[in-house]
């Protein structure tokens, strides 16, 4: 796998997903508000929020591709980091006033040292931007930043890594100190270059986000009040205090989710994560797997994850490549016809 992480905000509209999902301890300030989004959905908005988040990989991977929808109103000095396992900068990002009126510029740093400076990029309007690095010491290190798919800055045989060590998998947004103006982010898509597929250059893409809306195939983990899918179609304006639970091994839950009526031309669907909340009610442990099942009930899993804290509510992303019923690309007519939901896969 390459393709780490994705986020387009439409199912976090709330600072408690944000914390299930990402580090909750270096997630601080808030999103402001959640506008048009750049191409479909929502956009978050803030003028004061840092997120980071958890360890992509489980040490770390050397290259790394990042892409971005971005758009500021007023020039500010807010920055992406790239970071190594123990949340330590390696890279940054820099946004500034450019020198012309209403115009911005981004910077690559490492440390205190400024390696580049783009060109002018106007305000008040969306742009797409691309980020590839190689974090590495000494001569061994690259980068290149694309604009709307064009190169503008791009360098090799550069220390990358201002750690002294080769290496990144943390990965934090920092839209700026409160009242320097507002900035919008979207369609955030993250990947390392291994594996055979999203290990380079994807374009520009968009990433949307769909909740569920009725109850799949099989209802077999119990609801605390209502129906099964009542308790997990928590809307995006804040998170409910009903949940579904199981005890028993091979309990199913599935979901219908909301169509994807908003994609590319050509029906394209390039990949889907899909994102669970859980945690223990008692003290122990449980392994879940998602599972995807399409409309000839063929089914596909990822993955399994281990929830182990009691008390502690934390999201767990799965990202599902191709489609794991069929074993292929995905298609739209498969995804709008198939069912996502939890497997109670087995104790720890």
């Amino acid at each position: 796998m390459a393709l780490r992480h994705m986020e387009g905000f439409e199912t976090r509209q709330h600072l408690d997903y944000f914390t299930r999902l990402y580090n909750s301890t270096a997630t601080t300030g808030a999103i402001t508000a959640f506008d048009t989004g750049r191409k479909l959905g929502f956009s978050a908005r803030a003028t004061n929020f840092v997120f980071r988040t958890e360890p992509l990989v489980p040490s770390v991977e050397n290259t790394w591709i990042l892409a971005f929808g971005y758009k500021m109103e007023s020039a500010s000095t807010p920055a992406f980091a790239i970071k190594d396992a123990a949340g330590t900068t390696q890279l940054r990002l820099r946004w500034a006033a450019g020198t012309t009126a209403n115009t911005f510029t981004i910077a690559v740093v490492r440390g205190a040292t400024t390696l580049a400076t783009s060109q002018e990029f106007q305000l008040g309007q969306w742009h797409f931007f691309e980020f590839k690095a190689t974090i590495r010491t000494s001569t061994n290190g690259s980068y290149e930043l694309r604009h709307n798919e064009a190169v503008v800055l791009s360098a090799s045989g550069v220390n990358t890594a201002d750690t002294g060590a080769d290496g990144a998998s943390v990965f934090e947004w920092n839209f700026g100190g409160s009242g320097i103006g507002f900035a919008n982010l979207d369609d955030i898509v993250i990947m390392d270059n291994t594996g055979s597929a999203f290990n380079d250059y994807l374009g520009d893409k968009a990433i949307v986000g769909i909740l569920p809306t009725t109850a799949g195939a099989s209802t077999q983990w119990q609801p605390s009040a209502g129906t099964n899918v009542q308790c997990v179609d928590d809307p995006a304006s804040g998170p409910n205090a009903d949940f579904v639970s199981s005890n028993v091994l091979n309990d199913l839950d599935l979901y219908e989710f909301g169509n994807t009526t908003q994609v590319a031309s050509d029906g394209t669907v390039d990949a889907v994560m899909v994102c669970c909340s859980a945690e223990m009610l008692n003290a122990g442990g449980r392994g879940l797997k998602i599972r995807f099942r399409n409309s000839g009930a063929a089914t596909g899993d990822g993955p399994q994850f281990d929830v182990t804290l009691k008390g502690t509510i934390r999201t767990f992303p799965v990202i599902f490549e191709e489609d794991p019923a069929a074993v292929g690309a995905w298609t739209k007519a498969a995804l709008d016809g198939g069912q996502f939901g939890i497997l109670n896969f087995a104790e720890l």
